[in-house]
């Protein structure tokens, strides 16, 4: 057999031996019968077709992937610093906020007893006042009777007798 003729049959037997194990596979193996049986419904080809190409089609997809996750892990973790600290900044959003609240609510507590403080002084005001205004509504006379010879004659606050 000349040479060129004996290169072309072993040619032919390594495509038909790699063939058949890309078929065994495609057969075999669930993910790529998945995969065979997608590609032969998909562009309506014979089942042998789709399961030669479908080991192929695999091995480039996982490539693919392979080459975006090397790649993309760094802006992945980024992305999840980003999110991590954006969370964490959320809890203390959500922390000062509540402080807020409970301070606010001391403060409203706290000027609701001073206001009640407020109104309870002015009653008494408007009692002194008014008991004020029927004392300047006494004649002298009046005036001079509520006065009791004991506080005539005791000396007046911290003093003794003048003489």
């Amino acid at each position: 057999m000349p040479k060129p003729i004996r290169s072309l049959v072993i040619f032919l037997l390594v495509l038909m031996v790699v063939g058949g194990i890309l078929l065994l596979l495609s057969w075999f193996v669930p993910e790529l019968k998945s995969m065979a049986d997608e590609i032969s419904s998909a562009g309506d080809l014979p089942y042998w077709i789709a399961g030669l190409a479908a080991p192929l089609v695999y091995l480039y997809r996982r490539i693919i992937e392979g080459i975006g996750k090397l790649f993309n892990s760094g802006t992945n973790q980024k992305v999840e610093d980003i999110s991590h600290s954006r969370e964490d900044l959320r809890k203390e959003v959500d922390e000062l906020l509540q402080w807020r609240r409970d301070t606010l609510r001391q403060e409203i507590q706290s000027m609701q007893a001073t206001r009640a403080e407020m109104d309870s002084l002015r009653a008494k005001l408007s009692q002194v006042q008014t008991q004020m205004e029927a004392v300047k509504s006494l004649s002298l006379d009046q005036k001079a009777s509520t006065v009791t010879d004991r506080q005539l004659n005791d000396p007046a606050l911290g003093g003794g007798t003048f003489g």
